[in-house]
C-alpha cells in the first residue's frame, strides 16, 4: 500500500465535543444571521426595497451558496462590511468634526478591524489592504472632506490597519509566510483555488449557469455605479457604500479567472450593489407601466409585477417552508456519517474522504484520521496523495485498518476495490456512508 497513515493527535477536539453539531450549527447560524443584517441594512442604506433585494440577492444565493458555511469566512465579511458601514456613518460627520478627532476615529476604526479579522483568518491581511482603498473612495464621497482632510483621514485609516496587521498573532512577515504554504498546497486542486476557466473544462456545461451570472454581474454593477454617479453625484449617501463595494467586489469577480474563491468574496460583497441595482430597474419598469408603454402595462402583468401581488406569494412559501425548516434543522443535529462513525474500532487508522475525516476527529478522538480538510496542515504532497487514491492508480495508506465510503461516484471504485481485497470486509451501512475494516 502507499505511504505510512500520519499519527494526528486532536487532543483540542475532546473541547469541541461539548459543543457537538449543535454549537457549530449555532456558531453558523449566528455568523450567517450576522452577515445576512449587514448586508440588508446596507441594501436598504443603497436606497433598495424589500422584494428588489430580495431579486438582487437571488443569484448569489442561487450560485454562492457554497460560501455560506460555519467558517470564519462569513464573519471577514461581515468585518467588509463593517468597514464600508463604518465610512457611510463617519463619512456624513467628518467634515464638520475636528481634524484630529477625525484621525483618532478612523485611525482606531482601522486599527480595531485590522486586528480582529488578523486574529480570525489569514487572508485578512489582503482584506485589509481592500479596506483602506474602500475608505480613501468613501471619504473622496463625503461632503466637506478634501484635499488636506481627505489626505489625513486616508492615512488615519491606512495607518490604523497596518498596525492591525502588525499586532496580529503571527505578525506580518510569518501571515503572508503561511498563506503562501496554503496558496501553494491548495491551488489547482481543491475547487475554490481553481480558476472558472479549469472549472468549466472539468464540469463542463453545469458551471456555465454559474458563469454566466458572474458574468453579467460583473457588468450591472458599475454600470449602475456609474449611472448613480452621473445622476446623484458624488456627494450622494448612496456613493460611500456602493462605489467602495464595487471598487473591490468587481475586481474580485474578475480575479476568479485565476481563482474561484476571490470571485465568491466578490458575490457576497456586491449584495447591497445588486440589490440597488435591481430597486433602480424595476423602479424603472414602473414608471414605464404609469405610461402605459410596453407589454407589462397591460393589466394582467402589472398585477403580477405588483409587490403586493409578489407579498402574498412569499409570504405562502414561507408558511409552507417553516414546518420544513424546523424538521430539517431538527435533523441536522448529527452529520449523515455519524452512526458510522460510531462503529468505528477503537483507535482504527481510517483512510476517509475530508468531509468523513472532519466528523471524525469531533465524534471520535481516539481514531487517526489520514485526512480532515486541513490542506495547509497536511501539506499539497500529501493531499495529492489523497485524491490519487480515489483513482484506479491510488493504493491504500500503510497501516490503514478502517475506510469510511459514501455511495457517491466518486468514491465507488475504491469501493469496489475493497469488495474485492482480501481481508477487507463491509461492517456497517447507514445514510449513504459504508465501513470497512480489515481483518
Amino acid at each position: 500500500m502507499g505511504s505510512e497513515l500520519p499519527v494526528v493527535e486532536h487532543r483540542a477536539r475532546h473541547r469541541l465535543a461539548g459543543g457537538g453539531f449543535w454549537g457549530l450549527f449555532w456558531v453558523g447560524f449566528v455568523s450567517i444571521a450576522a452577515f445576512f443584517a449587514l448586508a440588508l441594512l446596507l441594501a436598504r442604506l443603497a436606497g433598495a426595497r424589500a422584494f428588489p433585494t430580495l431579486v438582487g440577492f437571488a443569484p448569489v444565493l442561487m450560485f454562492g451558496f457554497s460560501a455560506f458555511t460555519p467558517r470564519a469566512t462569513m464573519i471577514v465579511q461581515s468585518l467588509l462590511f463593517l468597514a464600508v458601514l463604518f465610512v457611510w456613518w463617519w463619512g456624513g460627520r467628518a467634515g464638520r468634526t475636528g481634524m484630529f478627532t477625525s484621525i483618532a476615529v478612523v485611525g482606531g476604526a482601522g486599527f480595531a478591524l485590522s486586528l480582529l479579522g488578523n486574529w480570525l483568518h489569514l487572508s485578512f491581511m489582503l482584506m485589509s489592504a481592500a479596506i483602506a482603498v474602500m475608505w480613501a473612495i468613501g471619504w473622496w464621497a463625503s461632503p466637506g472632506v478634501r484635499g488636506t482632510r481627505w489626505l489625513s483621514l486616508t492615512a488615519a485609516g491606512t495607518t490604523g490597519l497596518l498596525l492591525g496587521c502588525v499586532a496580529s498573532p503571527f505578525g506580518i512577515p510569518l501571515t503572508l509566510e503561511r498563506a503562501r504554504v496554503v496558496a501553494e498546497a491548495c491551488r489547482g486542486l481543491i475547487s475554490e483555488w481553481q480558476s472558472i476557466v479549469d472549472l468549466l473544462g472539468v464540469q463542463g456545461f453545469r458551471f456555465v449557469p454559474f458563469t454566466v451570472v458572474v458574468v453579467v454581474l460583473a457588468i450591472v454593477a458599475p454600470l449602475w455605479v456609474i449611472h448613480v454617479l452621473r445622476t446623484s453625484g458624488r456627494f450622494d449617501p448612496r456613493v460611500r457604500i456602493i462605489v467602495p463595494l464595487a471598487a473591490i467586489g468587481v475586481p474580485a469577480l474578475v480575479a476568479g479567472l485565476d481563482t474561484l474563491r476571490f470571485t465568491l468574496v466578490g458575490m457576497l460583497l456586491l449584495l447591497p450593489v445588486f440589490a440597488g441595482a435591481a430597486t433602480s430597474l424595476i423602479n424603472a419598469l414602473h414608471r414605464r407601466q404609469a405610461r402605459g408603454v410596453g407589454l407589462l402595462s397591460r393589466p394582467k402583468a402589472m398585477e403580477y409585477t405588483s409587490g403586493r401581488f409578489w407579498t402574498v406569494i412569499l409570504t405562502g412559501l414561507m408558511i409552507l417552508v417553516t414546518p420544513l425548516v424546523a424538521i430539517n434543522v431538527a435533523q441536522g443535529a448529527t452529520t449523515p456519517e455519524a452512526s458510522v462513525i460510531s462503529a468505528l474500532p477503537r483507535e482504527c487508522r481510517l483512510w476517509a474522504t475530508h468531509t468523513v475525516g472532519s466528523s471524525t476527529i469531533l465524534l471520535r478522538p481516539d481514531v487517526k484520521v489520514w485526512f480532515d480538510g486541513r490542506a495547509d496542515f497536511y501539506g499539497r504532497d500529501h493531499l495529492i496523495a489523497y485524491l490519487t487514491t480515489l483513482t484506479p492508480e491510488g493504493q491504500l495508506p500503510e497501516g490503514t485498518d478502517c475506510v469510511v465510503l459514501s455511495s457517491e461516484p466518486i468514491d465507488q471504485w475504491l469501493a469496489n476495490s475493497l469488495d474485492e481485497r482480501p481481508g477487507w470486509s463491509r461492517v456497517d451501512s447507514e445514510a449513504g456512508y459504508t465501513l470497512w475494516v480489515r481483518e
